[in-house]
């Protein structure tokens, strides 16, 4: 199960907090979202604090739109280096 709360702000900016594991069915719906964000404009920002679970499937998607400028914050040491990310500060 996931939960991803739409956080948009005036300055075309749009923070998806999530909560719970990104699997399944779950990785379409959140790819789906993310590339409605890019279609509008939005500076995307993916928040993991909630975040306890990726699949390889989410993995893979994820990391196909590190390069179109999604940021990713506060992940888990286990999700950053699930991710290849940097520790935000």
């Amino acid at each position: 199960m996931l939960r991803i709360d739409v956080i948009d702000r005036k300055n075309s900016e749009r923070i998806l907090h999530l909560e719970g594991k990104i699997s399944g069915c779950w990785v379409l719906e959140l790819k789906n979202l993310i590339s409605e964000s890019l279609r509008m404009k939005k500076r995307i920002i993916l928040d993991f604090s909630g975040v306890n679970f990726l699949d390889e499937e989410a993995m893979r998607m994820l990391k196909q739109f590190a390069n179109k400028g999604l940021e990713m914050r506060n992940g888990s040491l286990f999700i950053q280096a699930l991710l290849g990310a940097k520790k935000e500060a």
